[in-house]
């Protein structure tokens, strides 16, 4: 791995100076401090400014930490905050799986207060809308990983994922299909083409090796 430093000069990664190295450190530390000062000052916001804090917060994160950090901060919250921030942050989260039974603990405290529906953008809601009683949802992933929260109406889209996306690589891949009534969905994304599914079927149909 390479990297570049302010003057051009190629830096071998593996090779790291002890300077390099305490310079990496103290820009990780301030970092965190900073981080540290919006955590404490979010705690003061709330309403609409604290959804936009929560939003604003959370972009500085990568996609990997975002989901834990979302639940954390959302932790207590009103349903209304919770599903502004959720629907604003869910499509760009990566790497979910360990935080599977909180995302389902707090997807069910919210749902059962008010629908994701009321603050789902126009072209959820029209897709929502089109979706038959009964639906047919798709989600490709390791063998053990079939009960996650993600799923697709689209086989395609889940087939894609089975084989690893964003660089994440998919072990034992699987594409599973099952059937979840509409009314247990809690939310639904059609932003970004993948015709998502946020729910937790619990009738599995079939498990096929991608």
């Amino acid at each position: 791995m390479k990297l570049e430093n302010p003057k051009g000069r190629k830096i071998d990664a593996r090779h790291r100076t002890k300077k390099e190295e305490f310079d990496l450190g103290a820009i990780r530390q301030k970092w965190e401090r900073h981080l540290a000062r919006v955590r404490r000052a979010l705690m003061k916001l709330d309403g609409d400014e604290l959804v936009s804090g929560l939003n604003g917060y959370l972009y500085m994160l990568s996609s990997e930490k975002r989901p834990a950090e979302m639940l954390l901060l959302l932790h207590g919250a009103s349903p209304e905050t919770f599903w502004k921030v959720f629907l604003t942050q869910w499509p760009s989260c990566d790497r979910t799986w360990e935080d599977t039974n909180s995302l389902i603990g707090q997807l069910r405290k919210a749902s059962s207060k008010v629908s994701a529906y009321a603050y789902s953008d126009d072209a959820s809601r029209a897709f929502y809308d089109n979706l038959p009683d009964d639906v047919h949802v798709y989600r490709g992933c390791s063998r053990e990983r079939i009960g996650g929260i993600a799923w697709t109406t689209d086989k395609s889209i889940a087939a894609g994922f089975a084989h690893g996306h964003r660089g994440i690589e998919v072990l034992d891949p699987v594409i599973v299909t099952a059937t979840i009534p509409k009314t247990d969905i809690f939310s639904v994304f059609d932003d970004r083409q993948e015709s998502e599914v946020v729910c937790c079927p619990r009738q599995i149909l079939e498990i096929l090796s991608a």
